[in-house]
């Protein structure tokens, strides 16, 4: 690895937790995040763990970190309310084995490198030290054409417009749909385009490994042919894509409850202590 930043110890506790109850059940996947309004009442929704930043569930990238991962769009309220206060606190039940996980952090969206919100150039910095880089062969690097899209070269830093390409094509069609709906919370009496807008039900990339979208060829002119179809599907994905925010949490506090013990005495608060990645551990009463 370049960096000697060890994992937190309770990624593993997670990590242990989601596998097992993602078998069982799908929605396990599912958690709630909580972020506070600008009049100070609070805001909770579901979102989707999507993994740690870097990483992908089922194959090898060359990076790992622990920073919890979701995605959201731009013009969405949690943006604004992250603008004005960026704490957040993640609420993690897991049925299968009884483990409930409350995670409290910064909130940090990386947004499309034009954006005028969160662009993906203004990344702090110092983000960058919750990543590890990992050496592996280059037959496993094969296995994953998304994991490509994030190179690591000695001297160069993980690249966030990389993560938002890789995080954009791995989720599901009908999610990236929704990324060119109308504003969400937006009356539909007074949006502009609700009327007009053809509410899409799936986006799909015809072939991810070529990005958003591929264009047909045109091998006698040595030149790209683009047909209406495609240059229209080509346009609808990069409006999704410019409104499309990864946002990850810089984890500050872990607590971890296991209520199927009883009586329920297992309850564990992580603290981050520093800004090297030591951790307190402490037992506490349920």
């Amino acid at each position: 690895m370049s960096n000697n930043r060890a994992s937190p110890p309770w990624k593993a506790v997670i990590k242990r937790s989601f596998a097992a109850n993602i078998k069982e059940n799908k929605q396990a996947a599912y958690l709630s995040l909580a972020t506070v309004r600008s009049n100070g009442r609070p805001a909770n929704r579901n979102v989707v763990f999507r993994g740690f930043a870097g990483e992908e569930h089922d194959g090898l990238t060359e990076w790992e970190s622990d920073l919890p991962v979701f995605t959201t769009d731009l013009r969405s309220a949690k943006i604004e309310q992250i603008q004005q206060n960026s704490w957040g606190e993640l609420s993690w039940w897991f049925p299968a084995t009884g483990d409930q996980f409350r995670i409290t952090g910064r909130l940090h969206p990386v947004a499309h490198h034009d954006s005028q919100i969160f662009p993906s150039t203004a990344v702090p910095s110092h983000l960058l030290t919750h990543f590890n880089h990992i050496d592996i062969s280059k037959s496993a690097k094969a296995l994953s054409s998304i994991s490509q899209l994030i190179p690591h070269k000695s001297g160069t830093r993980f690249s966030w417009d990389a993560e938002r390409q890789r995080q954009w094509q791995l989720i599901p069609d009908d999610i990236r749909a929704t990324y060119t709906w109308p504003t969400p919370g937006e009356l539909q009496s007074e949006s502009a385009d609700a009327a007009t807008n053809p509410w899409l039900s799936s986006l799909e990339i015809p072939e991810k490994e070529k990005g958003l979208f591929k264009h047909l060829p045109d091998k006698e002119k040595g030149i790209f042919k683009h047909h209406e179809s495609d240059k229209d599907k080509a346009k609808v994905l990069e409006e999704g894509f410019k409104r499309f925010v990864v946002l990850v949490m810089e984890v500050e506090e872990v607590d971890h409850v296991r209520l199927h013990e009883k009586p329920h005495t297992g309850r564990t608060v992580y603290k981050r202590r520093d800004d090297a990645g030591d951790w307190s551990i402490a037992g506490v009463n349920p």
